[in-house]
């Protein structure tokens, strides 16, 4: 009976530890995503061709008013044909984004 009781009292024990969980109060620390890499200014002839060939597509007779680049993305401020400030982004492989 003394066997019995022991053996139950060390797998409840046993179950118990291994269920234990590690609790910290250190709040998480982490960085927001979108500062990973800042926009630049580029020169409007720095676009890639497959960019600016989607943007003449999409946005015929706009014009372009300035560029910024993070290195993947390119952001394009322009003035429409109809005279409308807008922006525009696109990827490099010049895919709209947003």
């Amino acid at each position: 009976m003394k066997t019995t009781f022991l053996a139950l009292a060390m797998v409840f024990g046993m179950s118990s530890v291994a269920m234990a969980q590690v609790v910290t109060s250190e709040p998480a620390t982490q960085e927001p995503v979108e500062n990973v890499a800042e926009f630049k200014v580029i020169e409007i002839s720095e676009l890639p061709v497959l960019v600016k060939s989607s943007f003449d597509t999409e946005f015929p007779n706009s014009t372009i008013k300035e560029v910024q680049s993070n290195g993947s993305v390119f952001k394009i401020s322009f003035t429409s044909a109809s005279g409308e400030e807008q922006m525009v982004q696109y990827s490099a492989d010049g895919e709209k984004v947003q």
